[in-house]
């Protein structure tokens, strides 16, 4: 009985090094991302317009290159944690894309624009750790109760019809 609490015990702080691993990762690549809409809020206020433009095109490449490697990598390894991160990515390097086309035709101030941006990208990867956080928990939920072992779901044994004779 010892030896299988110790077992439980194990593999509960396993579980919460992994749990912990992919929450973190995940504020660490909302920080990055909020870092990034900060240098493209400074490089929009101490630049002019032409180089504010060569910048998010610059950006827009270089996430649609890591959003397709990643689409790659998913795809031979079939993980879809990846293939996620890397739809993250395509969304982004769009709204990039798109960023001058949706203050002309808004007629929005660039500086508001971008911080709004920041604090959406934030809020999205907050409310995703706190998604993986309570799914991972149930997970570990269920794998420790006891109850499937105790009460096993027998199938029913189908009768077969039989003929009557007449």
């Amino acid at each position: 009985m010892k030896t299988n609490n110790n077992e439980q015990t194990k593999i509960s702080k396993m579980f919460m090094k992994n749990c912990n691993i992919g929450i973190y990762a995940n504020m660490v690549l909302a920080v990055i991302i909020m870092e990034f809409f900060m240098g493209l809020n400074l490089v929009f206020i101490n630049c002019n317009q032409e180089i504010f433009q060569i910048f998010t095109k610059v950006a827009y490449m270089e996430f649609l290159i890591l959003a397709i490697i990643f689409i790659e990598i998913a795809y031979k390894k079939e993980d879809t944690k990846t293939a996620v991160n890397a739809i993250e990515y395509l969304c982004l390097s769009t709204y990039l894309l798109l960023l001058q086309r949706i203050r002309n035709i808004f007629d929005f101030d660039m500086q508001n624009l971008i911080v709004v941006s920041s604090l959406v990208v934030s809020i999205y990867y907050t409310f995703k750790s706190i998604l993986i956080d309570t799914s991972e928990r149930r997970e570990k939920l269920k794998n420790i109760s006891d109850i499937k072992e105790i009460v096993k779901e027998e199938k029913p044994a189908k009768k077969l019809a039989k003929k009557r004779k007449v």
